[in-house]
């Protein structure tokens, strides 16, 4: 699947492509072949203008693919000389803007009617060429759109994992925390985001060195990935800071979550010589926010278990008004 940018560009070519086509045709006075080329233009066009506005609703590219199909086979059944030369960019196009399947369906469809069209005026021997060719570039389309799939998921996993604990990243984190709200927004319901840091890391890394500290790190992660369910998401925000993401929860029980990843650490030895606390923020996350708003709060509760002596969850029910100003170590 390709971004933005490039679908504009090849929306563009097309049209551009398309339009020389009609205008050819026209000076032959083959005007339902250039009927035909023009509504392709319009539809290219469309798609190009609803890409560069970033239109919500936007026509499907497999729609726009299905349109052209139909113009295709009704241009070649007039014109059937021009079939060598858009047959295979078509092709190309299905692997490069649409699902596999999807491309696999429009192919087959093309390379039926192609065949079909050719069998009746070319030569056995040409024919044969032909479809011989046309498959094998459907062929390589495929498997070269596979292994660009392929290699786009694996750039997309490095770039949205952290190497250390090997869990999701920031990155990720904000791609999750807009879905989630989007899902709210739809069905409703009750989510909390939970955020939960190590005290006094620092002087974990300058007592016992990094590994040691990269080692609580990977700890922490461990025990509380393993105690969440499959919906449950959790992201290393950087440092010694961990995010969840927690659908379908009320607060109070994010809040008994978060004071049993709590307790669970102080009473547990997970790694030699070193006891670890943490301190926690919990939030409920409010339907029609943005998630920079949501996760600014649930930090701002975070702040606040640091400044009352750590090791302490603070959630949207505490009484801020008590807190004093003091620094955060």
């Amino acid at each position: 699947m390709l971004n933005h940018s490039v679908k504009l560009k090849i929306f563009l070519v097309s049209a551009f492509a398309l339009l020389i086509g009609a205008i050819f045709k026209a000076v032959e006075n083959d005007f339902i072949v250039v009927v035909a080329d023009v509504l392709m233009v319009g539809i290219f066009l469309l798609a190009a203008f609803q890409v560069a506005t970033k239109r919500e609703r936007n026509p499907s590219d497999f729609f726009i693919l299905q349109m052209v199909t139909l113009f295709y086979m009704l241009v070649v059944y007039r014109s059937p000389e021009v079939i060598y030369l858009w047959s295979y960019p078509l092709v190309m196009a299905y692997y490069f803007l649409l699902p596999h399947q999807k491309a696999i369906s429009l192919n087959g469809v093309l390379l039926a009617w192609s065949a079909l069209i050719t069998y009746s005026f070319l030569p056995i021997e040409y024919f044969a060429r032909y479809i011989v060719t046309l498959s094998t570039a459907s062929v390589f389309a495929y498997s070269f759109s596979v292994l660009v799939a392929k290699q786009s998921e694996i750039l997309k996993q490095q770039a949205q994992t952290d190497i250390l604990t090997g869990l999701s990243n920031r990155r990720a984190m904000e791609a999750e925390l807009v879905t989630e709200l989007s899902r709210l927004k739809r069905y409703k319901g009750d989510s909390c985001l939970m955020i939960l840091d190590i005290d006094h890391f620092k002087s974990i890394n300058d007592k016992f060195g990094h590994a040691k500290g990269d080692k609580a790190l990977n700890a922490l992660a461990n025990i509380v990935k393993q105690r969440l369910r499959k919906c449950d998401r959790i992201f290393r925000y950087g440092g010694e800071e961990f995010v969840i993401i927690l659908p379908n929860t009320e607060l109070q029980h994010g809040v008994l979550l978060a004071e049993y990843f709590r307790e669970l650490v102080s009473h547990t030895e997970l790694i030699d010589e070193v006891n670890l606390t943490i301190s926690v923020g919990v939030t409920e996350m409010v339907v029609g926010e943005d998630w920079k708003t949501c996760f600014e709060r649930a930090d701002r509760h975070l702040y606040v278990a640091k400044k009352q002596g750590r090791n302490r969850t603070v959630s949207d029910k505490e009484d801020f008004l008590q807190i004093i100003n003091g620094g955060v170590g």
